[in-house]
Order: C-alpha cells, then sequence, then structure tokens
C-alpha cells in the first residue's frame, strides 16, 4: 500500500513541477516576444516590435523604446531608430547621435565598429562616430582582433589594421585568422601557405591543406602525405 501512496505522489508532484515550467514560460511569454543572451551585464528584449534592455533580474533598464538594437561591446550598443542608427551606454544614455544614415553598423571591438553605406560597402567608426575608415570593401569578417581585421574585395582577401592601413594584400581567396602569430592563406591557384601580422609570407605557399599554428605546430599536406611542420617550415 505505502509503495502505490509513493508512487502517487511522485506523479502528483512531477505534474506540479510541470504545470509550474509551463506557468513560467507563460509568464515569460507575456514579458517579452523575445530576449538575448546576457552581454555585458544586460540582454537586449523585444516586444510589441520594440527593443530595449534587462538586467540579470529581468527588469528593464533601458526602455524598449528602438526598432532595433545589438549587444552591448565595449560599454556601447548599437540602436535604431526612426531609420537611422546611433549607440548608447549601459545607462540608456545616447552617446552617438541616432543619426547615422547606414544600412547597418556593428559592435565595437578595439573601438571600432564597421557600418554598411548605401553601396554595401563596409567601413569603420570611432566611438566619437566619425568615419575613420572609409568604406572601400566588399565584405569583412567580424571586426577587429588584436589589432586587425580580415577585409575583403572581389572575393579576395587581405588584412587591415586599426588606421586602415593594408598590412596583408587583398589577394587570397581563404584568408584564416592569425594563431600565433602567423595565419593560413590560399592563393587562386588553391596552394597553402603562412603570413605573419605584417603580411610577409613565412611559409611559402607550396602546400594542398595548412591547419592553424597551435603550439608551435601546424598540420599541413603535400601531394603524397599529411604531417606537422614547426613556424620555419620544418617537418617535425
Amino acid at each position: 500500500m505505502q509503495k502505490y501512496i509513493l508512487i502517487l505522489l511522485t506523479i502528483l508532484f512531477s505534474n506540479n513541477l510541470i504545470s509550474q515550467t509551463i506557468i513560467q514560460e507563460n509568464d515569460r511569454s507575456k514579458a517579452s516576444d523575445l530576449t538575448g543572451d546576457f552581454k555585458e551585464g544586460l540582454a537586449k528584449v523585444k516586444k510589441n516590435s520594440k527593443w530595449g534592455f534587462v538586467n540579470d533580474k529581468g527588469e528593464v533598464v533601458i526602455q524598449l523604446n528602438y526598432d532595433f538594437v545589438d549587444d552591448f561591446s565595449e560599454g556601447l550598443a548599437p540602436v535604431k531608430q526612426n531609420g537611422k542608427y546611433g549607440y548608447i551606454d549601459k545607462t540608456g544614455k545616447v552617446v552617438i547621435p541616432i543619426n547615422l544614415n547606414y544600412l547597418s553598423v556593428g559592435r565595437f571591438y578595439e573601438e571600432r565598429a564597421f557600418y554598411l553605406d548605401s553601396n554595401r560597402k563596409f567601413g569603420f567608426i570611432n566611438k566619437s562616430g566619425d568615419v575613420v575608415i572609409p568604406s572601400n570593401y566588399q565584405s569583412i569578417n567580424n571586426g577587429f582582433k588584436s589589432g586587425y581585421c580580415l577585409v575583403s574585395n572581389n572575393d579576395l582577401w587581405g588584412a587591415i589594421d586599426i588606421e586602415g592601413k593594408i598590412i596583408a594584400q587583398i589577394q587570397y581567396i581563404l584568408f584564416e585568422n592569425f594563431s600565433e602569430g602567423l595565419a593560413v592563406v590560399v592563393n587562386e591557384n588553391g596552394m597553402y601557405g603562412f603570413v605573419d601580422t605584417k603580411g610577409k609570407v613565412i611559409i611559402p605557399l607550396k602546400y594542398k591543406s595548412a591547419e592553424n599554428f597551435k603550439n608551435g605546430k601546424a598540420k599541413v599536406s603535400d601531394n603524397h602525405k599529411t604531417f606537422f611542420i614547426n613556424m620555419k617550415d620544418k617537418k617535425i
């Protein structure tokens, strides 16, 4: 008899948990239509087609007044209102006026944020909203990291520094992110090699495939086999 009572209590307890879960999910859906991940302590939230931000307690700390927002990065978040973009800080103060007439803008990385102009070309602005790198590029790879950003024109890739100076010529069909000071690049003949952060070819483009360096070695392959090399292009 005790066994059956235990089973019954278990079923009732489980059903109660399920009911509570459903109620919590329903309450959440009433609070917002969509909530993003927390970045720098705040999460973007959308309700009735308007966006704002909540803290980790679920409290609205930046009112849902915007047509679109993106996550905070380096203390600022891009916002869109009436077809134009600007940036706010974590108190909701407008830091870069919402008058940037671009198709899109991005988050700040190393004090640079991309913008996409009416010709669908990418450039970069600083934290004052000033253009510091003109929109000369067909594509970019996310944003700046360790002082460089990968950029593309005519489906070929290279790299620029935060001042917009080209540090690796835009001539590769593939340009991986730098790892341990070197990046895998592939030329138009499909051959792999490595360049450094100044764009200098350190390991000639002679391999059929290559992977980034890790712990001082990289996996490569030639016409015959796959093996590891060190940073001096010596087989190990």
